[in-house]
């Protein structure tokens, strides 16, 4: 959906705005991201006033589900998309009394395992080294290892501006969950290279993004790199800010070049899990991991995040059966001494 196409149904309708403007939102991305999909569901259903709400049909909502099927919406947007109007119908249901009933039984698709696949270090260690490699930009190779090294969400990622920089204390300040500031340490060699990043390659691209026309702003991660720069109305609007898509589709072409196998699972939330196993693997803390990964719970770290090492769990197992073993042999050889003893000691008789 364009801009546009967003404002007149705003305008059709403004009990949306009103619930976008009364509704507890943590973020203005989440405000966006409720708003579209609300509009994107008046769009597919023709929804041009407020009482048609009330005559939602199964008949719609079946449209809906073919509509998404027809443009091939992955399991992530259709359940990112259900959810909001999930949200939206209870918001309608409390304050309208709209039966929210219809929209409540869709069911979320389930989302296939390997769609949370964690890479191993010895992949990661070879996407890296595969993308220095082959590019001498920077920018892909700090943000992967940026992202091994701490963790970090995307959002938190794409929005750190240079001010976030704290060299002094080797830190980053990010806004994460709830806006909540965090300040994640870096390693001494990371800000260096991070302050060679600014100093040269970021630098040269807003130099040439602001010879096309452009406005500069502070963010560490810029589009615009190279000679193919080409200011479009997006990046005009955002500072040149860095698409996290022209990343993520920079770092499967690597992980593909690096003849990693499952290349095509390789995601950015994906290497954040590899953040956190990596530090629960070092350490052997939750508590840490957890702290580390910036969860409410550590349940949340030990559920989804910690990729438990397989062989090393399988010698664990090893060692455990035959320590019991063992002891299952000491028990019957002293059964057996008794015995003999038992034996002397009625022949002595």
């Amino acid at each position: 959906m364009t801009e546009l196409d967003i404002k007149n149904k705003i305008t059709q309708i403004p009990e949306i705005q009103i619930f976008l403007d009364g509704y507890n939102m943590n973020s203005k991305l989440t405000s966006q991201k409720y708003c579209i999909d609300i509009c994107l569901f008046c769009n597919i259903l023709n929804v041009n006033n407020f009482n048609q709400f009330y005559s939602i049909s199964l008949d719609d909502i079946s449209k809906y589900k073919e509509f998404a099927i027809n443009n091939k919406w992955s399991a992530s947007t259709f359940n990112g998309r259900v959810r909001s109007l999930k949200i939206f119908y209870k918001w309608l249901n409390k304050y309208f009394k709209i039966n929210n009933e219809l929209i409540n039984d869709i069911q979320f698709i389930r989302i296939q395992n390997n769609i949370h696949y964690t890479p191993t270090k010895e992949e990661c260690e070879l996407l890296i080294n595969t993308i220095r490699k082959h590019t001498q930009k920077k920018r892909t190779y700090l943000l992967t290892k940026l992202f091994l090294e701490t963790g970090f969400r995307k959002s938190e990622m794409f929005n750190i501006k240079i001010s976030d920089l704290d060299e002094e204390k080797s830190s980053i300040r990010v806004r994460g969950k709830n806006n909540k500031i965090v300040l994640q340490p870096i390693t001494s060699e990371i800000m260096s290279e991070l302050r060679e990043y600014i100093e040269k390659e970021r630098k040269t691209a807003m130099a040439t993004y602001i010879s096309l026309g452009g406005i500069e702003q502070s963010w560490l991660w810029v589009s615009c790199i190279g000679n193919k720069c080409k200011i479009t109305k997006k990046n005009m609007n955002n500072g040149n800010k860095c698409d996290p898509n022209s990343y993520y589709n920079a770092l499967k072409k690597y992980a593909k070049k690096a003849g990693l196998k499952n290349y095509r699972n390789i995601t950015l939330h994906g290497l954040r899990r590899r953040g956190v196993s990596s530090i629960y693997e070092e350490t052997g803390d939750v508590l840490i991991a957890s702290k580390f990964a910036r969860h409410a719970s550590t349940d949340i770290t030990v559920k989804s995040y910690i990729d438990f090492d397989r062989e090393r769990l399988r010698d664990a197992v090893n060692k455990v059966s035959q320590k019991n073993r063992q002891n299952s042999i000491e028990e019957i050889e002293s059964k057996i001494n008794l015995l003999q003893n038992e034996i002397l000691k009625l022949k002595d008789n």
